[in-house]
């Protein structure tokens, strides 16, 4: 299982920003809707659906190191970002 899988619920599902690609969490309330991504701020149409998640018979245990490599692997991500966007 991602640690994206766990960060949601069975009431929200995963889509891809359609402007920026980020994975964004979605309330299956907003199906059908225009929703905006956080990271840039585009808009795009929620499909109410992500790809099948990844289901095993029980919880990993995500470790602090972890949370400390996708923490730092984000950091190094929007740097990148920030730096194209200085250029565009």
């Amino acid at each position: 299982m991602s640690v994206l899988d766990m960060c949601y619920s069975d009431d929200q599902f995963l889509q891809s920003c359609e402007v920026c690609g980020r994975p964004t969490i979605i309330s299956h309330e907003l199906a059908g809707e225009r929703v905006g991504c956080c990271h840039c701020g585009g808009t795009f149409l929620a499909s109410g659906h992500s790809p099948e998640r990844c289901v095993y018979g029980e919880t990993p245990s995500v470790t602090s190191d972890d949370w400390s490599r996708l923490r730092a692997a984000a950091s190094l991500l929007t740097a990148i970002s920030n730096l194209f966007a200085e250029f565009l």
